[in-house]
């Protein structure tokens, strides 16, 4: 037992990073079942599986961390994207030509230098809004 724990206890690991490749992996696996005259998707699931092992047995951890920040930066960014409130029919959201109407008594108005959505409550009247991200005051009306 202790000698395992010497022999991997420096290693890095599994992170969602891995899980992720894994998953494409087994993706690109039935998808050469489907087409099994094309040779390249077991190929490349085969590699990725090579590139899981290769990181979760690495010594170089601060690039692998490095490697899963990034790849979940990326994984977030595109998750939050598909959720947010620039789709109208989701979660009861109406887009009245101004900004995003919620359910919840606020409205919702973009940034016009970064793009920011902010939340600014309904029925003020004409409005200051000033933007977390960048610091930029633009006027609308709730």
């Amino acid at each position: 037992m202790n000698g395992w724990r010497s022999l991997f206890g420096d290693r890095y690991g599994i992170d969602n990073l891995n899980v992720a490749l894994i998953v494409a992996a087994l993706v690109l696996s039935l998808v050469g079942r489907i087409f099994p005259r094309v040779v390249v998707f077991p190929v490349v699931g085969i590699l990725l599986i090579l590139l899981v092992f290769y990181r979760a047995l690495s010594r170089k951890v601060v690039m692998r961390q490095a490697e899963n920040e990034k790849f979940l930066s990326l994984w977030y960014g595109l998750r939050d994207w598909v959720r947010a409130p620039h789709w109208p029919h989701r979660s009861g959201n109406t887009f009245t030509g101004r900004g995003f109407q919620t359910d919840a008594g606020k409205r919702c108005f973009k940034c016009p230098s970064c793009g920011q959505k902010c939340r600014v409550p309904k029925g003020k009247g004409t409005i200051a809004i000033t933007c977390p991200r960048c610091g930029q005051d633009f006027i609308r009306k709730t």
